[in-house]
C-alpha cells in the first residue's frame, strides 16, 4: 500500500509539473505579444491617423487590454497553491504593465483596486521595484506633480517608459506647463533645454509644444509662457 500510495504521488507530481510547465510555455507566448504591442503603442503614437480612432490603433489598444488581463489571470493560475506567495517569473513585470495601463479605468477604482489587492494578498509581489514605479506613477498623477511623475519615467526600463509615455504624458506635459506659466513671470524667458529634459522631449520638440499650448520663444531660443505678441497687446496706450 505504501508502494501505491508513493507511486500515485509521484504520478501527480510529473502530471502537476507537466502541467507548470505547459502554462509557462502559453505565460512566454502572451508575455512577447504583451511586449510587442506596448512598443507599437509607443511607437506610433505620433502618427495623426494612429490617434484618431482608425481600425489599427483601436484595434492594438483592445489587444493590449486583453492580453495584459489574460497574462493576470494565468499568473493568478499558474501558481503552484491557492494563495501561494510565489512569485513567478515576469510576473511584477507584466503585472506593472496592467495597472499602468488600466490606471484610469473606472476614474482609476480598478488600478485602485488591484493595488489594495496585492498589497494585502502578495506582499512580496507589492514590494517589488516594478509595482513600486506603477504606484508611484498613479500617485504623481493624483497629484498633478510632473516633476515626479517625468523622474519617474526617466528611470524606467524602455518598455514600461514606453506604456507610460503614451498613456499619459501629454496630459502631465500640459499640467507642467499650466503650473509653470502661474509661477514664472509670463515675459520672463525659461531654458528650452532645461524645460525639454525636465519634460522628456527634445529641445525641438519643447519648443514646439510651446508654441502648441499657447506660449512663444524668444530671439535666444528660449521659452515664453506667453506669446511675445501678447505683452504687446497688453501696454498702455
Amino acid at each position: 500500500d505504501l508502494h501505491l500510495s508513493l507511486r500515485r504521488q509521484r504520478q501527480m507530481c510529473i502530471r502537476d509539473s507537466r502541467i507548470v510547465e505547459e502554462t509557462r510555455k502559453v505565460l512566454s507566448v502572451f508575455e512577447g505579444v504583451a511586449r510587442y504591442l506596448v512598443g507599437i503603442e509607443k511607437e506610433l503614437q505620433d502618427h495623426h491617423e494612429w490617434r484618431e480612432g482608425i481600425a489599427h490603433g483601436k484595434q492594438n489598444a483592445e489587444s493590449l487590454s486583453e492580453t495584459l488581463s489574460a497574462l493576470v489571470a494565468f499568473y493568478d493560475a499558474a501558481r503552484c497553491k491557492p494563495n501561494s506567495n510565489e512569485l513567478l517569473e515576469n510576473e511584477a513585470e507584466f503585472t506593472q504593465y496592467w495597472l499602468v495601463y488600466f490606471l484610469d479605468q473606472e476614474e482609476g477604482s480598478e488600478a485602485a483596486h488591484m493595488l489594495n489587492r496585492i498589497a494585502l494578498e502578495r506582499p512580496e509581489l507589492y514590494m517589488t521595484e516594478e509595482i513600486q514605479r506603477a504606484a508611484g506613477i498613479r500617485k504623481a498623477r493624483l497629484d498633478k506633480n510632473w516633476a515626479r511623475f517625468f523622474s519617474v519615467v526617466r528611470d524606467a526600463p524602455y518598455l514600461i517608459r514606453c506604456l507610460i509615455v503614451a498613456q499619459y504624458a501629454d496630459q502631465m506635459r500640459d499640467d507642467a506647463l499650466t503650473v509653470l506659466s502661474r509661477s514664472i513671470q509670463r515675459s520672463e524667458p525659461y531654458s528650452a533645454r532645461d524645460l525639454a529634459q525636465s519634460l522628456g522631449l527634445s529641445v525641438v520638440e519643447c519648443r514646439r509644444r510651446v508654441v502648441d499650448w499657447g506660449g512663444g520663444v524668444d530671439g535666444k531660443g528660449n521659452v515664453l509662457f506667453q506669446r511675445p505678441a501678447a505683452f504687446d497687446e497688453e501696454e498702455p496706450a
